[in-house]
């Protein structure tokens, strides 16, 4: 199994994710040990630029510039220090990090929502997002508003609270108009009743969004109220089609199984080729091993 940490650490359940293996968590800054990719990523931030959580040992009285002084609680701090300035990158540990939605406008609310090209990456395969609930009309994933945004190797358990119609549970929204970025190496696993989810939410088809090498868990996908550019590349997708926006779309895979990886991740492919579909493919690849 790929080593995430030098030394040992307390295992935890893998909550949610579909993977039921432990990941161990609470490295101090010397223990850390990401796949070179992340690591290299990482190192392009000054340290004042970066900000660390640790949803298990992190401390909020902690300035989060390195792990062992790891904030704890992303809220929704993540989205405003992401906000504060081009260049920035947020870390988020290994655990479940619970973000308290970004809601401006009239009528949505975000789980990940910045104007700059600044960037959030997780321990690939052991770092789960999820987020509340609010009375706001539509419940996005993404609503980042800037083509340089970026988000890499997280387990996003989506959750529309039943939300009933196209725009209100799209991944993509800000509020019926733009919303842009790039998504590569992460599960997005729909935990919502009922379970099908669609693309985008844009009326001004003005946004610039991109995803890579991703994991697609729901029932169904449906078509998207409204659309923009786009484009998908090497997704894997439980659904037996799915409903994605025009634009350029390549390489995808419907109606996969999934399992444990042979070092014990989730969301490896039985049915179709890790090294062709999903998260286990491409620069920011899971290691499997």
């Amino acid at each position: 199994m790929f080593n995430f940490h030098k030394k040992e650490a307390p295992l935890l359940g893998l909550q949610g994710s579909g993977g039921g293996l432990g990941f161990l968590t609470g490295a101090a800054a010397e223990e850390l040990d990401l796949p070179a990719a992340y690591q290299s990523l990482i190192g392009g931030y000054s340290s004042s630029n970066r900000r660390y959580y640790d949803p298990v040992n992190g401390n909020d009285s902690n300035n989060g510039q390195t792990p062992a002084t790891a904030k704890k609680l992303v809220g929704s701090d993540m989205n405003t220090f992401l906000d504060g300035s081009n260049g920035r990158c947020v870390i988020l540990l290994a655990g479940t990090h619970d973000v308290s939605p970004h809601v401006s406008g009239s009528y949505g609310s975000r789980t990940f929502m910045w104007n700059t090209d600044s960037i959030v990456v997780g321990v690939p395969g052991q770092t789960i997002v999820t987020a509340q609930n609010t009375s706001q009309r539509d419940f996005h994933l993404f609503g980042m508003r800037n083509g340089g945004a970026k988000i890499y190797g997280l387990i996003c358990r989506y959750n529309h609270y039943g939300r009933s119609t196209n725009y209100s549970r799209a991944m993509w929204g800000h509020d019926a108009s733009y919303s842009s970025g790039q998504i590569y190496n992460c599960a997005i696993i729909n935990i919502s009743s009922p379970n099908t989810m669609a693309q985008i939410y844009d009326n001004n088809g003005a946004g610039n969004r991109h995803m890579e090498d991703c994991f697609l868990l729901s029932s169904s996908h449906e078509t998207s109220y409204t659309c923009g550019t786009q484009n998908s590349y090497n997704l894997a997708f439980t659904a037996s089609s799915s409903n994605f926006c025009s634009g350029t779309n390549s390489n995808f895979a419907h109606s996969v199984s999934h399992g444990n990886s042979p070092g014990g991740l989730p969301y490896y492919l039985t049915n179709a080729s890790n090294a062709t579909y999903g998260v286990y493919r491409g620069t920011y690849a899971w290691p499997s091993s």
